[in-house]
C-alpha cells in the first residue's frame, strides 16, 4: 500500500501535469501545474508568516521554577 501514498507525491503530481501538456491537453495540464505551484507558494508564505524559526524557540520551564 506504500505505492498509494506515493501517488500524491511531487513526482507523480508534476509528472501527470506534464503528461497532460504533452498529450495535447495543454489547458488542463497547465491548470493543474498552476494550481500545484500556487498552492505550494501559498503554503510557503503562510509557514514563514506563522511558524517561528529555530532562533525564536525557547526551552520550556515549569511555572514557578527559575
Amino acid at each position: 500500500m506504500r505505492w498509494l501514498t506515493h501517488l500524491g507525491g511531487a513526482r507523480v503530481t508534476i509528472g501527470i501535469g506534464l503528461v497532460l501538456v504533452a498529450a495535447g491537453e495543454q489547458l488542463l495540464g497547465l491548470a493543474a501545474l498552476f494550481a500545484l505551484t500556487s498552492s505550494h507558494l501559498a503554503v510557503q508564505v503562510l509557514k514563514r508568516a506563522v511558524a517561528p524559526g529555530p532562533s525564536v524557540r525557547r526551552e520550556w520551564t515549569a511555572p514557578g521554577i527559575d
